[in-house]
């Protein structure tokens, strides 16, 4: 604590949640020894009825002011380890101290130093979830929760004018991680290895089906309220770096899996959107704002995060709204951002959604006309993205072998004749590309799995005719190598 040098003191703040936590551990090996089971709740105050549940708790009281003051501490780099530690502290404490602890986190969230203040927005999520997991307390304090949240969501809204961008990056990150917990996942912010509480009542709290730990559904008016608005501002930052981890924390939020009930071989988990079709329309103006942003990395930053906005939508009419994003990037003029845009609009169909029905719909209403005008397009860049597109259309249709089990065959092969039927065109790296189709997917699988469906050894004998002849006739040495390399992979 008096130590001279700040990165000794900063190490006091794991020494003091270390000695929490084993006190921590001793209430509630003495609660679980208690005949008594009206006997005080080891998340609540101490039974002073144990004179050694009674020490811990006195020896608490005496930590605590050691774990505030070096929150004042006058290095940077204690505060930042208090301010990254905060949710194993309250975790250790118990919800005695949690006020306590919410206003020495708060006064962190307003430190001089950037790099305190983002290392606390950082810790945001964890320590909401530290309040909200566990076994829960037997004295009823959902309002308390909902104080908390409030106030921590009202602090991080007043920071999104922070000067410094690696707050507001923090902010980014933290809000789609946010958007997780509240929204029941809690895959997003894990803390497996620390002991958490609850502040509601078992008797109060509904439960996930499965048995989990206590949902938060009264908590989910944040989301509307208070998580997507300041997503939205940090969408419209001027930084790219902000811009990014906001779109990145939407895609995060969107790609949530229920793989409960499946095994792990299954591929066809069950989908839980974490955002709603209503939330993402309500997005979509912005993102739509993003994908004409005068930096190529976030109108490619905008354009990622379509297949997961696809997967957390129902109704054709929304999915042609978003699928419009996409398809005004098919023509940047960055490679980069044309090959996002066609990976996206490719795998939005992906057969990972267990929406199937809507899979085909998107598929044959949206992908398939645009992939038909840019086979034809006479944009040479066009065509390209035509040749991406079906090289991510046939892996994902195929899906590792399961899809010929689930009636994609014909599809799959059918995408193999549009790639087969640009293998003379003008342009060499249109050629190659065309080659690179059959390198870069299973085509001998393929064509071997569907050897009894119809068509399939029509197409492979012209697969294979039409690279030997590229083979021995084709001028240029990179479409030589890969007709070369796709008739081995054919063979």
């Amino acid at each position: 604590m008096t130590d001279p040098v700040g990165e000794l003191r900063g190490n006091t703040v794991g020494l003091v949640c270390a000695i929490c936590e084993t006190c921590r551990a001793q209430q509630n090996t003495i609660a679980s020894s208690d005949p008594d089971p009206n006997a005080s709740s080891t998340r609540g105050a101490p039974d002073s009825s144990s004179e050694l549940f009674m020490d811990t708790y006195l020896l608490q009281c005496k930590l605590l002011p050691i774990a505030t003051r070096l929150a004042e501490d006058k290095s940077p780099n204690v505060r930042l380890a208090v301010a990254s530690q905060t949710d194993r502290l309250m975790s250790a404490l118990g919800a005695h101290w949690l006020m306590v602890l919410v206003d020495l986190f708060q006064a962190l969230l307003g430190d001089s130093d950037d790099k305190v203040r983002s290392e606390a927005v950082y810790c945001i999520p964890r320590l909401i979830s530290t309040i909200l997991e566990g076994e829960g307390e037997k004295t009823s304090s959902q309002e308390l929760q909902t104080e908390v949240i409030g106030s921590l969501l009202l602090t991080m809204s007043k920071m999104l004018n922070d000067t410094s961008v690696p707050v507001r990056v923090a902010l980014a990150t933290s809000s789609g991680q946010l958007l997780v917990l509240i929204s029941h996942n809690d895959a997003a912010v894990t803390n497996e290895d620390r002991g958490s509480f609850s502040l509601s009542s078992p008797e109060a709290s509904p439960t996930r089906s499965n048995g989990g730990s206590a949902a938060v559904s009264p908590h989910l008016h944040f989301v509307d309220e208070a998580i997507l608005p300041l997503v939205q501002r940090l969408l419209h930052d001027t930084d790219p770096s902000v811009c990014s981890n906001a779109l990145r924390a939407v895609a995060n939020a969107s790609q949530s899996l229920n793989k409960a009930g499946g095994d792990g071989n299954d591929a066809d988990v069950d989908f839980v959107p974490v955002l709603k079709e209503k939330q993402v329309l309500r997005l979509l103006p912005t993102l739509t704002h993003l994908s004409a942003n005068e930096k190529w990395r976030v109108r490619r930053s905008a354009v990622e995060v379509v297949p997961a906005l696809v997967k957390s939508s129902s109704g054709m009419k929304a999915r042609a709204e978003i699928g419009k994003l996409v398809v005004n990037l098919l023509s940047d003029p960055v490679a980069e951002v044309r090959k996002s845009a066609a990976y996206a609009l490719a795998t939005s169909s992906s057969a990972g959604s267990s929406k199937k029905k809507a899979g085909d719909e998107w598929l044959d209403a949206v992908v398939m006309p645009h992939l038909q005008s840019c086979i034809v397009s006479p944009n040479f860049r066009q065509r390209l993205v035509a040749l991406d597109m079906v090289r991510t259309l046939i892996l994902n249709q195929w899906d590792g072998g399961r899809g010929a089990a689930k009636g994609r065959g014909p599809k799959v092969l059918s995408f193999m004749e549009m790639a087969l039927s640009m293998r003379e065109d003008a342009l060499p790296n249109i050629r190659l590309n065309a080659c690179r189709v059959f390198c870069d997917t299973p085509s001998r699988e393929i064509f071997d799995a569907l050897s009894k469906d119809e068509g399939t050894d029509r197409i492979r004998k012209e697969v294979v005719a039409a690279m030997k002849i590229l083979k021995a006739e084709d001028k240029d040495r990179d479409v030589l190598y890969y007709s070369t390399k796709a008739l081995e992979r054919l063979q």
